[in-house]
């Protein structure tokens, strides 16, 4: 009734065949049912078997998802569940008709049918009905096309579907004739035609290419990076000075001596004494005559107090009078004017930066000579919050700045090269904004290089990761090694003096917040290397806990085992200063960094070929001019359609006798190996050491031979390529 449901009066199919695209084949029973257990999940084919249909039926497509005709159909499966795929026939009048064929390839030249014509197997060859029905061959270059309704009719081969360099003939009468691909015919009732083809194989096509390679390598010299950025910190002493007096009081005194001990403790800190008053002017006639004369004498006296009580350099004090010009209020209360009457103390690091520290790459670049390069071009994506290091770029011993540079890349030119040279490049990026430095920092390069035909080739990236650890801190202190046992976690006692000048400066100032960092050296596995850092870092924790009653929320701990190392770890020495613990005092960060690095990509080897296609573009119809006494590289490319019953070729190079280092003049290669497709491709990479004097012109002799079942083939082709050295 044409609503495509099963209707109670509407009866089953019985003996209808459908098979899976795994072989499995099943019949439908009397009630044209059919069911196939054990299927696995997922999209499967069924397809009917027309022939298992009675005669007159036809079938009507009833579901999205039949494959172009109505008689194969995708059928998803989930786990565990049942799949259900109704197929719906109806009563034709119409006697069908069917058309086929099959697609040969010639071994001769005579384009008339004989014992040397094979099905064109394993091509995927498409044509196509009415613009609607696709077909493909199947693996003996066999077509079909069944159920086709009588009348008028189009049917044509794609071309895009033909084996590369070849041509295709309609047989007419065992003899083949010239076609475009398609054309009309009319199907009578119940009929059936026959469509051939003959596929003409171009005669093998040799090409000679010139070669050259590039390999490139990265070293990372930098393997782990860790910037400390020392950020100032302010002490502001609010009271210590009695009204218009530059005198010292014993309440100041105290507190002097607090930053006393600290400066003695850490020697590299620089201090910095800002003196600021109040705007009430100066009783005229005293000895100082104005508020900044006021501020500035009583920071000169803080200073002289810590130089000649603690020995400290005056070189590590500087000593500023401001005045009333910064105030932190208004000067309108008496309230106000006492918060502006104040003494700020900045500390300072006098470390080196780790703002200094590079990131500092070696590149290995080796060329083989034999295309030339117009233009070599190396880029480098500069990571996050780094930029180049100005003039540290050197190729060899020679300094190259580059022709380019931004906030993401640097680019590199290095001219012309033409022969085959080993070349070692170094740069190095620094840190620009440790605020846009990120925890894991991928390095990318790639080279861009210019034949003298104007090709341009781009290498694949050579790619780095590498952990960058950023971390703020004011001042920071380190018990080294000795102060732990090897592969122990306990405090010697000898650690006890510094962790007491540390707990009392955490006495001292009860704002302040620490980290405690642990290091090993990378003797051990890392697991074990990780707990044990951690272990010391706690044990430290656990020490000024208990021996100077300091708050645990001040303190975190982290574990970072043999990463970021401060001496070479070949060494005894070295793994000593690397079994340490550092303190970061009133340190900015975050969590724990985890660190899991995959290096990418660390070298390449990029192939050049000119011409860049040389299955595609001629080279100079086949010669090649090399030059005399160096080592030149060149492709033998050859390109055959080849045949169905063909499993192995033989290919004999034959070179002019001075060029008897090759192998006496004499190079066979055989390519032993079976190739199911019709489109046979061979490469073959030759290295050949010219002679010293020009030569001119000469010959290079191809003989290719092609092998079934180790029987050679009757056909067999020779060439002669053209090469000249000068």
């Amino acid at each position: 009734n044409g609503n495509l449901l099963k209707d109670n009066n509407e009866i089953g199919i019985a003996g209808v065949e459908l098979i899976m695209e795994n072989g499995t084949h099943i019949v439908t029973d009397s009630f044209g049912k059919y069911s196939i257990p054990n299927v696995s999940s997922g999209i499967h084919v069924l397809r009917i078997n027309e022939r298992s249909l009675p005669k007159n039926y036809e079938i009507v497509i009833n579901s999205p998802e039949f494959l172009r005709d109505p008689r194969s159909r995708l059928v998803k499966l989930n786990s565990g569940g049942i799949a259900k795929a109704n197929f719906v026939l109806r009563k034709t009048t119409q006697n069908y008709g069917k058309i086929e064929g099959i697609f040969y390839l010639e071994s001769g030249a005579d384009n008339i049918q004989d014992t040397r014509w094979f099905g064109v197997g394993d091509s995927d060859i498409t044509l196509i009905l009415d613009d609607t029905i696709r077909v493909v061959t199947d693996s003996t270059g066999y077509y079909q096309f069944e159920m086709i309704p009588p009348g008028l009719h189009h049917i044509r081969v794609d071309s895009m579907s033909l084996p590369e360099r070849s041509a295709l003939s309609k047989i007419v009468d065992d003899a083949a004739v010239a076609f475009n691909y398609g054309f009309d015919f009319t199907l009578e009732d119940n009929a059936r035609l026959r469509f051939d083809y003959l596929i003409n194989k171009d005669e093998l096509n040799v090409n000679l290419s010139q070669y050259a390679s590039l390999s490139m390598t990265t070293k990372m010299l930098t393997k782990e990076f860790r910037l400390l950025n020392y950020k100032p910190w302010t002490l502001t002493l609010g009271y210590g000075f009695l009204s218009g007096k530059v005198n010292l009081q014993p309440v100041i005194i105290s507190e002097l001596r607090n930053v006393g001990k600290l400066m003695v403790w850490q020697s590299q800190l620089i201090l910095i004494i800002n003196g600021h008053t109040d705007n009430i002017p100066i009783i005229p006639g005293s000895i100082i005559k104005n508020n900044k004369e006021l501020s500035q004498a009583r920071a000169d006296n803080i200073k002289k107090y810590l130089i000649d009580e603690y020995s400290i350099n005056g070189k590590r004090i500087k000593a500023i009078g401001w005045g009333d010009e910064q105030p932190v209020l208004d000067n309108e209360t008496d309230a106000a004017r006492s918060l502006n009457r104040r003494v700020e103390m900045v500390l300072t690091n006098a470390e080196e930066s780790s703002e200094n520290n590079n990131l500092d790459f070696e590149f290995e670049i080796g060329f083989i000579g034999g295309v030339p390069i117009t233009k070599f071009e190396l880029t480098q994506i500069v990571p996050s919050g780094f930029e180049y290091l100005s003039g540290s770029a050197k190729i060899g011993d020679e300094i190259i700045d580059p022709e380019e540079t931004s906030d993401s890349l640097a680019t590199w030119q290095f001219g012309e090269w033409e022969e085959s040279r080993d070349e070692s490049f170094s740069f190095s990026l620094h840190p620009k904004n440790f605020e846009d430095i990120e925890n894991t920092s991928n390095v990318r390069t790639f080279v861009t290089m210019t034949d003298s035909s104007g090709e341009e080739t781009k290498t694949e990236g050579l790619e780095i990761n590498i952990t960058t650890k950023v971390e703020e801190l004011s001042f920071k202190m380190v018990l080294k090694g000795t102060q732990f046992d090897f592969g122990s976690a306990e405090l010697k006692p000898s650690a006890g003096e510094s962790l007491d000048k540390l707990g009392e400066f955490l006495s001292w100032q009860p704002d302040v917040g620490i980290v405690i960092e642990g290091f090993t050296d990378n003797w051990g596995s890392l697991e074990l290397n990780i707990n044990l850092s951690k272990w010391r870092a706690e044990a430290v924790k656990k020490y000024l806990i208990e021996e100077h009653n300091l708050n645990p929320l001040q303190i975190q701990v982290h574990a970072l085992g043999p990463y970021y190392p401060v001496a070479d770890n070949s060494t005894r020495v070295g793994r000593a200063k690397n079994r340490r613990v550092e303190v970061l005092v009133n340190a900015e960060v975050g969590e724990e960094v985890k660190i899991e690095i995959d290096i990418a990509k660390e070298s390449f080897n990029q192939e050049l070929s000119f011409p860049k296609r040389p299955f595609e573009d001629d080279y100079e119809g086949g010669s090649i001019t090399l030059n005399a006494g160096q080592t030149s590289y060149f492709w033998l490319n050859l390109h055959d359609i080849g045949y169905g019953l063909v499993d192995s070729v033989e290919i004999v190079v034959t070179f002019p006798e001075f060029f008897s280092e090759l192998n006496d003049g004499y190079r066979a290669i055989q390519f032993g190996k079976k190739f199911p497709k019709i489109s046979r491709r061979f490469s073959h990479l030759l290295e050949i050491n010219t002679p010293k004097g020009p030569i001119g012109t000469n010959e290079i002799k191809i003989r290719y031979q092609r092998y079934y079942e180790n029987e050679k083939i009757d056909k067999l082709e020779e060439k002669l390529l053209k090469i000249r050295i000068e």
